[in-house]
């Protein structure tokens, strides 16, 4: 170390050794990563919450029309009624169809949307698209 001649340390030593700062530094470098990471799980919260009410309603929409209760349309409306709200109405693809006309005897619902449209921030990649296909067998 080096000392003056009168015995006292240079005016900067101080400086290097003081720790008053330290944490508030430490606390800026992790900021920006735990800001992410909040938001990171907000966002796929929000497209499992998406993902988990597509497949209910592509579920009640097919069991409709399995037994007959609902025609191909009636079922899409009502599908596209029980979505989530933050998506727009007509940005929901929405199909359903009888697929007995192919000798299979069998209804199918599918249900995509850009996932981009489900989320409520687009931070961190994701998938291009969220899609739900349901199948059922049509009951006599």
């Amino acid at each position: 170390m080096i000392r003056r001649a009168g015995g006292r340390e240079p005016a900067d030593s101080a400086f290097w050794q003081a720790r008053g700062g330290a944490s508030a530094v430490e606390f800026a470098l992790v900021l920006p990563l735990l800001i992410s990471f909040l938001c990171g799980t907000f966002q796929y919260g929000t497209l499992m919450f998406a993902y988990n009410a597509m497949m209910g309603v592509a579920r009640d929409a097919t069991r409709q029309m399995s037994v007959g209760a609902e025609t191909e349309s009636g079922a899409a409306a009502a599908a596209r009624m029980a979505l989530p709200r933050w998506v727009a109405g007509d940005r929901w693809a929405i199909v359903t169809r009888d697929v007995g006309s192919t000798g299979t005897n069998r209804v199918q619902t599918t249900i995509s949307v850009a996932a981009g449209e489900v989320s409520i921030l687009n931070l961190v990649p994701m998938p291009s698209t969220l899609s739900v296909n349901v199948v059922m067998q049509k009951e006599s």
